[in-house]
């Protein structure tokens, strides 16, 4: 079955289903996933306005927080038991692993996303996991088009700033992509320069301090001529994570630790994972996820791990520094 086709079973089977349904984004949500949740929710009410869309636990990051302001609108959350609520089924969106609290064999569950695919253990209801698109906002938008269903302002103004985010303001890009957006800017020409200022701010002083706190506390080793940098901060690991490749990393690991949970943002370059063929969420975020639990994902060149302890600091990063020598010493 094609994937075009599989698209069109789902919007099928929507206008068919007659349960509530829970979407389900990756903990510090990012644009993409709140955006594509806001225009997946605009799809389903046109097909099928009789179903309830409920949020599950929505922690969303700072942009995606202003996102939601931008477009005044907000998600209605999901508030059961999802333990002893199976039958309602799941849409996972932009998040290639299932919440271990949603993950019910008898549950109807649908991935949607555009990282590296992991291996799912059970068979899932529709499988719209694609490598070939930038975001998962091109996935959702897909639908829209495949099913001729309109778009409203707020919707295409959520993809555009999901289109934005996770192709750094369209450093990835092809041809594919510029027709998706050239397809938005139709139906509403001033939706880019409404929502780009949301990306073009400067960072916050918060943010800008974890910045320089992870450039202080930084370590670094050298790995097969590889620059591999180890930081820690209590927030805003993904922008202390950036900062360090452009301070000069080849990897940059930076881990954020609360009293209940961990997480770690991957950033590598262009050149390292050209030279090793090493891919992040292929490769690094499976072990992790074998080795301590957790869920995570990402792209060749930058992904995201959670875990809901308080990990060691020296203990995960020697685990990674071995993981990582491992790899280095086998591509050598």
């Amino acid at each position: 079955m094609s994937y075009q086709h599989t698209l069109k079973e789902f919007l099928n089977w929507l206008r068919q289903n007659d349960n509530s349904i829970i979407l389900a984004m990756h903990e510090q949500a990012d644009p993409d996933a709140v955006g594509s949740a806001i225009a997946l929710i605009h799809i389903i009410k046109i097909l099928n306005p009789q179903i309830e869309v409920y949020v599950f636990n929505p922690i969303l990051s700072r942009l995606s927080k202003q996102l939601l302001l931008h477009l005044a609108t907000e998600f209605t959350v999901y508030s059961e038991n999802p333990e002893e609520d199976t039958l309602t089924p799941l849409i996972i969106l932009d998040n290639p692993t299932i919440p271990e609290i949603l993950n019910q064999a008898d549950r109807k569950i649908i991935l949607i996303d555009h990282h590296v695919n992991q291996e799912i253990s059970l068979e899932l209801l529709f499988d719209l996991r694609t490598q070939k698109v930038t975001s998962t906002a091109e996935i959702i938008l897909q639908l829209s088009r495949i099913g001729n269903i309109p778009l409203n302002a707020i919707s295409i103004k959520a993809l555009l700033a999901g289109i934005i985010f996770d192709t750094r303001r369209f450093l990835y890009a092809n041809s594919s992509l510029f027709d998706n957006v050239t397809y938005l800017m139709r139906a509403f020409p001033e939706a880019y320069n409404e929502i780009l200022p949301l990306f073009t701010s400067t960072k916050s002083i918060a943010e800008r301090i974890a910045c320089i706190k992870a450039a202080q506390r930084m370590k670094r080793v050298e790995l097969a001529t590889f620059q591999i940098i180890f930081s820690h901060v209590s927030s805003f690991e993904a922008a202390a994570a950036r900062s360090l490749i452009f301070l000069g990393g080849d990897l940059v690991i930076v881990v954020s630790r609360q009293s209940d949970h961990t997480r770690i943002s991957f950033r590598a370059s262009s050149d390292f994972i050209t030279e090793t063929s090493i891919s992040l969420g292929r490769d690094i975020i499976p072990l992790l996820i074998n080795e301590y639990g957790g869920t995570g994902g990402g792209h060749d060149g930058a992904a995201g791990y959670n875990v809901s302890i308080n990990m060691n600091l020296k203990e995960i990063n020697d685990f990674l520094l071995l993981t990582l020598t491992k790899f280095l010493c086998k591509e050598a």
